[in-house]
């Protein structure tokens, strides 16, 4: 099958395309003829060598994908041959023709729904989904934080929390990144390059500050983006 594949870590020069054998379906796997590839920052650090799931090259990138199924294996159950799926894995693979992945990973989606559409829901918007539903709890009438609102996981939290109804402010680093967050439901933006995010924080939200905070950057931002929670001792 053909593939994109890394063969030493670097940047996007050492993606290459190569002829590879089709992978095949353990036990409780199936494989997958893959329609579409997610891509993510996950894929960027993994061509760079700073991705610690990676491994070693040579690698085929790519957590997450879109598909049908070719071929279940002998104890996969709930899927079968034939079926339109989406599917991710913590082991990179998805840059190819074809993928085999756990059963537990794999997710029947409708005919309604197009491969590139189902190939990139696994990874940005399962994580926003944990972040703020199985750890955070986040709760209708609650106030949500969000940083860096214009990247693909920030964008679906946006989504998400607007969804559970929960008020959302948005910090991005540009003006234009700022109004696509507006766009997609965010209820006041902050550019977080130029604009003081606590006391705007403080300003939308009052003194109390809000409920909920999610930062997807990480470092330095995180003690800035926590003097936002009500948890926060300011």
């Amino acid at each position: 099958m053909k593939a994109v594949q890394i063969e030493e870590f670097g940047g996007p020069e050492v993606l290459k395309t190569a002829e590879i054998p089709t992978p095949k379906a353990r036990e409780d796997e199936v494989l997958i003829e893959l329609r579409a590839s997610g891509v993510n920052r996950s894929d960027i650090l993994t061509r760079s060598g700073s991705y610690h799931a990676a491994g070693q090259p040579p690698i085929v990138p790519g957590f997450e994908g879109s598909g049908i199924v070719r071929e279940p294996g002998p104890a996969a159950t709930g899927i079968s041959s034939g079926d339109r799926v989406l599917a991710f894995d913590g082991r990179p693979g998805f840059y190819a023709e074809y993928v085999a992945v756990p059963t537990r990973h794999v997710v029947k989606i409708p005919g309604t729904l197009d491969w590139d559409s189902a190939a990139a829901l696994p990874v940005a918007p399962l994580s926003a989904w944990y972040c703020l539903q199985r750890l955070a709890r986040l709760r209708s009438g609650e106030k949500v934080l969000i940083w860096a609102a214009a990247s693909g996981v920030g964008d679906a939290a946006v989504q998400i929390a607007k969804h559970l109804g929960a008020t959302v402010i948005a910090t991005a680093g540009t003006d234009e990144k700022v109004a696509w967050a507006l766009e997609n439901g965010a209820d006041e933006g902050i550019n977080h390059a130029r604009e003081n995010v606590l006391k705007r924080t403080r300003a939308i939200a009052g003194e109390e500050g809000v409920e909920v905070v999610l930062d997807t950057v990480g470092d330095r931002s995180l003690a800035r983006a926590l003097k936002s929670s009500v948890m926060a001792d300011v």
